[in-house]
């Protein structure tokens, strides 16, 4: 259950932080450096949704499996070397 807990809880930041840069900080620059290759409907862009779920979900695992115990253990440099 804790795995579960840990994961929901980076699945939103994970999600909320992604939707903050994407959506507002970067949006200008994704569109004037890589608009050609965005999904656009019409002005708005058009993400595949799944893939990006996909995506994140198994990114937030692998911090779960591979960074937070190494992190729990007191070494955050083999956290970082495990979670980059």
């Amino acid at each position: 259950m804790d795995f579960l807990k840990q994961w929901g809880v980076g699945m939103v930041a994970f999600i909320a932080i992604d939707f903050l840069w994407i959506g507002i900080v970067a949006n200008g620059f994704y569109r004037r450096e890589i608009g050609p290759l965005l999904r656009m409907d019409g002005d708005k862009m058009d993400p595949r949704l799944l893939p990006a779920l996909l995506m994140y979900a198994l990114v937030v695992a692998g911090l779960i499996v591979f960074a937070l115990p190494r992190a729990r253990a007191g070494s955050l440099l083999d956290a970082a070397m495990w979670s980059g």
